[in-house]
C-alpha cells in the first residue's frame, strides 16, 4: 500500500505559498502555489524545497527591469544556463539538470551577481561560458569564458558516447572502451581499453605528452576521484 502523501498546504518558500497538490506530469510531485504578487502556478515540490523556485517569475522580471539588460547577450546566457538546469522542457535539460548539474545559490536568482562575476572574469561578446569540470555545476570557481573551439574540446564525452568521461565511448562490438580526441578538426583514435577509466587515462596522457592547450583532463594531476 502506497504511503500517504504529507499535506504540505500552507508551506511557504520565498514568495510562494503552497495551496494544494497539482496533477502529476512525471513521477515527481507537483503542487499549486500562490505568489505574493497574486499569480498562481504549479511547480515541482522538490524545486521549492531545494530553493530553485522562489517566485512565479516576478522576481526575475523585477531584476530584468532593474538592470536593463533584458536584450543583452550576457543576460541571454544567464537565462540559458538556468533553463538547461531547471526547465524540464528544455531540449538540453537531460544533459544538465537531468544529471544533477545546478546553478550555485549566488547566481540562482541574481543576474547582477552573475554579471559582476562575468565582467570581472574577462567576458566579451566573442566568448561563451564553459564549466572547467563538466561533472560539476555553475559556480565561479568552476566557470570561465572561452572560445567555442575550446568549449567543444571540453565536452564530457565523445559524441554519441556512453561514458561520463571526456573523449570516451563504449564499443558494443568488442565490449571495450574507445578513447578519442579531436585535434585541429581531425578525430584521432587513441585505442580500445578494458575499462573506461583506462581509456580516460589514455586520453589524459595523450594531452600531457603532446602538451595540448585548451583540453580539460578527466583526472586532475592524475588523481582518480
Amino acid at each position: 500500500m502506497a504511503k500517504p502523501k504529507k499535506d504540505v498546504t500552507g508551506e511557504i518558500y520565498g514568495r510562494l505559498t503552497i495551496t494544494g497538490d497539482a496533477p502529476y506530469r512525471s513521477k515527481d510531485r507537483r503542487v499549486f502555489v500562490t505568489c505574493e504578487c497574486g499569480n498562481t502556478k504549479d511547480v515541482l515540490l522538490n524545486s521549492l524545497r531545494r530553493g530553485e523556485t522562489t517566485s512565479c517569475g516576478c522576481y526575475l522580471q523585477e531584476q530584468i527591469t532593474k538592470h536593463g539588460d533584458a536584450h543583452a547577450r550576457l543576460y541571454k546566457i544567464f537565462n540559458s544556463v538556468h533553463n538547461r538546469c531547471y526547465l524540464i522542457s528544455s531540449e538540453r535539460y537531460s544533459d544538465y539538470g537531468g544529471r544533477g548539474i545546478v546553478v550555485c545559490a549566488q547566481w540562482l536568482n541574481n543576474y547582477e551577481a552573475f554579471r559582476a562575476w562575468a565582467l570581472k572574469s574577462g567576458y566579451s561578446d566573442d566568448l561563451t561560458i564553459d564549466r572547467i569540470d563538466n561533472n560539476k555545476g555553475y559556480f565561479p570557481e568552476n566557470c570561465r569564458w572561452t572560445t567555442r573551439n575550446i568549449q567543444q574540446r571540453n565536452k564530457r564525452a565523445f559524441a554519441g558516447g556512453t561514458s561520463a568521461y571526456r573523449g570516451v565511448s563504449h564499443c558494443k562490438q568488442t565490449g571495450k572502451w574507445l578513447a578519442m580526441i579531436k585535434v585541429n578538426g581531425k578525430q584521432k583514435n587513441l585505442g580500445r581499453y578494458p575499462s573506461e577509466i583506462e581509456a580516460a587515462q589514455a586520453r589524459d596522457s595523450y594531452i600531457k605528452d603532446n602538451i595540448l592547450e585548451g583540453f580539460a583532463l578527466n583526472f586532475e594531476n592524475g588523481v582518480i576521484p
